[in-house]
């Protein structure tokens, strides 16, 4: 039996996840100040899993999977490349106002990859686990919605689907291998490249 008191550090995180991504999309927080609003959820939703007390091996990080999920990985962003590359040959493109900032990209790199699958991936199915939602399905699906909600506020359906599909593939190959650092790498990859092809 799950006390409440569990159920309600769940239940702030997924909040965390639905409402400030809505509050851009409403224009509430302006625009402009996205990131210092996505920074609050972050610090947030990572402040929460302080608290928890997450083990390294709750949070992905196990040694014994690194192997097998950087070869998984490492296939995912492979075929993901090749994808966007042939779309990009049928002059699918579009010029993004970030697209040639070289401090959005070592941000976009070395933070906000990392932190999208540590709050996502790592943090949101430990507490899912906790409250005894431990479905594959579930799991995959909550993450990966979630996950391509946040991208709301860009009014951009490609966006929108490609988080999706990228959370869906994610997410499987972090459950199946629980390896945190190998996704962030292959989130990164895949991430900077569409967005400095125009992709996404």
């Amino acid at each position: 039996m799950i006390k409440k008191s569990e159920k309600i550090w769940l239940g702030i995180i997924v909040l965390c996840f639905i409402i400030i991504p809505w509050l851009i999309f409403r224009g509430i927080i302006h625009y402009e100040h996205r990131f210092w609003a996505l920074g609050v959820m972050s610090f947030i939703v990572i402040f929460i899993g302080f608290l928890r007390s997450y083990s390294l091996e709750e949070l992905g990080f196990r040694k014994r999977y690194m192997g097998p999920s950087l070869l998984l990985n490492a296939c995912i962003t492979f075929m993901t490349l090749v994808t966007v590359y042939l779309t990009l040959r049928q002059n699918f493109t579009r010029t993004l106002e970030m697209s040639s900032s070289t401090q959005f990209f070592f941000f976009y790199v070395f933070a906000s990859c990392p932190i999208q699958e540590l709050m996502y991936r790592s943090i949101l199915h430990a507490e899912m686990k906790r409250n005894d939602i431990k479905s594959p399905i579930m799991l995959i699906a909550t993450s990966s919605l979630l996950y391509s909600y946040l991208h709301i506020f860009y009014f951009d359906w490609v966006t929108m689907i490609a988080t999706l599909i990228m959370g869906i593939v994610w997410g499987y190959s972090y459950f199946k291998y629980p390896f945190l650092p190998a996704i962030a790498l292959s989130h990164s990859i895949v991430g900077a490249t569409s967005i400095y092809l125009g992709f996404i």
